[in-house]
């Protein structure tokens, strides 16, 4: 059991405000997406099961800069993903999760 499973959710809690999740059709250069004026993440319907977890957990990353101000500090967008991809990493090398 693992995030994967999170494909048949519909959303997240994230500091206390839901973050609906949607696998949908994406451009081909993007496997995950978070929108911040919408809130929402949309994964890719292309998105390979075994890099899921660390997509998702990307994107769950940019929700909570987004939920915590830290989106505000001028960090800039390169810094920000570089920072996602390596909480992404971090956590899916380390733990297995399972939706609450």
């Amino acid at each position: 059991m693992g995030i994967y499973e999170l494909k048949k959710s519909k959303s997240i809690n994230v500091f206390g405000k839901t973050c609906p999740v949607k696998i949908t059709s994406l451009d081909d250069n993007f496997l995950g997406l978070f929108y911040y004026d919408e809130f929402r993440i949309e994964i890719s319907d292309k998105c390979p099961k075994d890099q899921f977890d660390e997509i998702f957990i990307h994107e769950a990353v940019h929700a909570v800069f987004n939920r915590s101000s830290l989106n505000q500090c001028a960090i800039s967008h390169d810094a920000q993903e570089i920072i996602c991809d390596q909480v992404a990493k971090f956590i899916t090398e380390n733990f297995k999760l399972t939706k609450k």
